[in-house]
């Protein structure tokens, strides 16, 4: 159906169909308003060559699968079937002419995989697009999937992004990670209301629950039925815990293995579990034509409504992924309480927003930082040399673990690694933590200065080649003095006698 083709709706007589349309078109119609009509063209010519759409209705035990021609008349089902006939149904059933649609819901990526080596296509849609479905008065599984093979004929269903495995594999770190603190969570308020309900004191500690205060938690005066609560409390967060640090450190190493990490990393806030985060939920940043989109896919975009002289404005969507704008948040408040750029924005924004509302608007700008970073793969303009390096060195120590970095790389090795990735601090040589000085390598940037020398005694240049080195000294000192050990045993004639064989004038082999 051309552009030219369509017919306003308030020119059209109730319930009747603009003359040359089909069944599909009409349908389209019924959409105007809504539907992006080239979209909508864009679909119809891609699904040119199909003969049937196939709607699947998937549950836990069973599927129901109905299909119709490009006139909507249905031509195959209703049909149900259980996983355990999945394969053959396939099989016998569907054709590449055929273009399949699943709506979202659990586990459909599997469904998805099976599909798509089989048929024209696989789209798998979300839920609220298709609402025709869920707020129908009379609904069943057969008419669930009458419905979504009628809607996928008219072109009116736009897909999702199917994730490939890496990205599904991290958002189920993610997703495992986050209920590990839930529980936690839950546990530790369920052990804080037991000295609220009693009006105990809290353990004068800034950690109630770490090992040395479950004596005092076991020691409370409540009853029987209580201690037996503290107990499986204290066990779920001992356990949670356990879990959450074995998750976190796999998911550093994991992002380790990703180059756009440092981009990510360099911004305030921003951790190696927080990056990892936002790729999982943000996948390719090619998918986001502007930060704009990305905006409203993570449903940190405000509402609007703007009808003739009405224009208002509400709260955000919230329509995108929880995880996205609950780590941009938790980032956000941080670089608040770190940065100074940060700092001055919330001081700007709060007076007039109030605390939550301005740290919203913050996450927001900070994700539009986010797109532009990963797009041009750039160092963000406001980055201070010294402070991301120092930012990384902070990441390695405290999140990945010095002895977990990749090809046997010290800190200072690392940290230039990423500095030079995002082209910042070529002319740095030095980064404090801690007051401790480490001394960077030398940057491959063009332009960089020589390597710097150490400053005072020990081991202050603790490079790759240094380790090296004393590894190769400390075996060359073994075999010298092995040698010398042969050549007395040659001399004795017997084995020489170990210190513990000889005695001491120290220790538990001590000689009178």
């Amino acid at each position: 159906m051309s552009a030219a083709s369509v017919v306003a709706p308030s020119l059209l007589e109730k319930g009747a169909r603009p003359p040359g349309l089909t069944t599909a078109d009409h349908l389209a119609l019924l959409a105007f308003g809504r539907a992006d009509l080239p979209e909508l063209t864009h679909r119809r010519r891609y699904f040119a060559t199909v003969e049937r759409f196939v709607g699947l209705d998937i549950h836990r035990d069973y599927f129901v699968a109905t299909a119709v021609d490009h006139e909507l008349r249905v031509v195959y089902g209703p049909r149900r079937a259980t996983w355990e006939q999945f394969e053959r149904w396939i099989a016998e059933t569907l054709t590449p002419a055929d273009a399949v649609v699943v709506e979202m819901t659990t586990n459909p990526w599997q469904v998805h995989d099976h599909l798509a080596a089989h048929v024209h296509s696989v789209t798998v849609v979300h839920p609220p697009h298709v609402k025709l479905i869920t707020q129908a008065p009379v609904m069943n599984d057969k008419k669930a999937a009458e419905a979504l093979a009628m809607l996928h004929a008219a072109g009116l269903l736009r897909s999702i992004w199917v994730p490939d495995q890496t990205v599904r594999d991290r958002r189920q770190l993610v997703a495992q990670r986050h209920d590990r603190v839930r529980a936690a969570t839950v546990a530790k308020n369920r052990l804080h209301s037991i000295l609220h309900r009693h009006s105990l004191d809290h353990p004068d500690s800034s950690l109630p629950f770490s090992p040395k205060r479950q004596d005092f938690w076991r020691s409370l005066p409540v009853s029987p039925v209580e201690k037996l609560a503290i107990e499986l409390d204290l066990e779920t967060v001992e356990q949670a815990d356990r879990q959450r640090e074995r998750l976190e450190a796999f998911m550093a190493a994991e992002a380790l293995t990703d180059e756009r990490v440092p981009f990510l990393v360099q911004l305030p806030g921003v951790s190696t579990i927080g990056a990892l985060t936002l790729l999982a939920a943000i996948g390719p940043i090619e998918r986001f034509p502007s930060a704009k989109a990305l905006v409203g896919y993570s449903g940190l975009g405000g509402r609007v409504h703007d009808s003739g002289q009405t224009h208002t404005g509400g709260r955000i969507t919230k329509t995108g992924r929880r995880d996205l704008r609950g780590v941009l948040v938790n980032a956000a408040q941080a670089a608040s309480r770190s940065d100074d750029y940060w700092k001055a924005e919330l001081a700007r924004l709060e007076p007039r927003l109030g605390r939550n509302k301005a740290m919203v608007a913050l996450a927001r700008k900070l994700l539009v930082i986010v797109w532009h970073v990963l797009t041009k793969r750039e160092a963000d303009k406001r980055a201070n040399a010294e402070k991301v390096a120092e930012n990384f060195l902070n990441t390695i120590y405290t999140h990945i673990g010095a002895r977990r970095l990749p090809d046997g790389q010290t800190a200072p090795e690392f940290v230039r690694r990423w500095l030079d990735q995002l082209g910042l601090g070529k002319e740095l040589q030095r980064v404090t933590r801690g007051g401790h000085s480490y001394l960077l390598p030398p940057s491959s940037q063009p332009g960089a200065p020589p390597a710097a020398q150490p400053k005072g005694n020990g081991r202050s240049q603790n490079t790759k080649a240094a380790q090296e080195q004393r590894l190769a000294d400390a075996a060359a000192k073994r075999e010298v003095l092995a040698q010398k050990r042969a050549e007395a045993e040659a001399r004795m004639g017997r084995p020489r006698k170990t210190r513990a064989d000889k005695g001491t004038k120290r220790g538990p082999h001590k000689t009178e």
